[in-house]
């Protein structure tokens, strides 16, 4: 087996948006694009002065908007993207929620297992290039 520092998370609850039925043709940019008009700032800046990410891959109906930093605007986020005031891709989503409980703690389980898996995927790789270079 392949060694690889596992992936550590500290979280805080109620930092994490579910969001249900993304329009179709959605990407984590138009997502960006909702998240900085609602702060109004520039998408491109997001990540970097609200330390949001987001979950999301091309095809999927469920996204999530993850906030490594409090701030205290992230509920009412989730209630206009929920109401339809904050549209993706100037299309109203079927639901938006603050994760909580149970639902918060799968949510970074599996987040946590999959940054895991990424990392054994590139030591191996890693691993397998030493081999064959030899």
């Amino acid at each position: 087996p392949v060694e690889f520092k596992p992936y550590e998370l500290e979280w805080e609850k109620g930092r994490v948006i579910s969001i249900k039925g993304v329009p179709e043709g959605c990407d984590r940019e138009k997502i960006f694009a909702a998240i900085g008009s609602f702060y109004d700032i520039e998408a491109d800046d997001v990540t970097e002065k609200l330390s949001a990410y987001v979950d999301y891959s091309r095809g999927q109906s469920d996204a999530a908007i993850r906030f490594k930093e409090a701030n205290d605007r992230i509920a009412e986020l989730a209630t206009k993207l929920a109401d339809g005031g904050v549209k993706i891709a100037d299309a109203a989503i079927a639901s938006a929620s603050i994760l909580e409980g149970e639902e918060e703690d799968e949510y970074y389980k599996s987040f946590i297992a999959f940054k895991n898996k990424q990392r054994r995927n590139q030591a191996e790789e890693k691993q397998n290039k030493r081999r064959r270079s030899r």
